[in-house]
């Protein structure tokens, strides 16, 4: 009897904290209020039926893992136009103080 009563504060617990978790989501994103009718329903973007979401999951490590590696590569091709930059620079001031 414990136990029941253990688990059904717990629940309980967990509902609210759940309806508060929506209710700071609806009001922090206007579009949430806008869009919840289509929530669920089939042929729709929010048709969480139609989707895995293992795969999903799968899917979102590797667009992650990809989003990583041009954030390295575009760093570098950065740094590699910022050095083309500091030599044109010098090499102007160079012709100025020629001249």
């Amino acid at each position: 009897n414990k136990e029941l009563n253990h688990k059904l504060s717990k629940v309980n617990k967990e509902a609210g904290e759940a309806k508060q978790t929506v209710q700071h989501y609806l009001n922090t994103y206007d579009w949430l209020s806008s869009e919840k009718q289509y929530f669920g329903q089939k042929d729709t973007a929010y048709d969480f039926a139609q989707h895995d979401m293992k795969d999903c999951d799968k899917k979102l490590e590797k667009l992650q893992g990809n989003k990583e590696k041009l954030a390295k590569n575009v760093n570098m091709r950065a740094m590699h136009l910022l050095g083309e930059a500091e030599k044109r620079y010098l090499d102007l001031v160079k012709r100025k103080d020629i001249v």
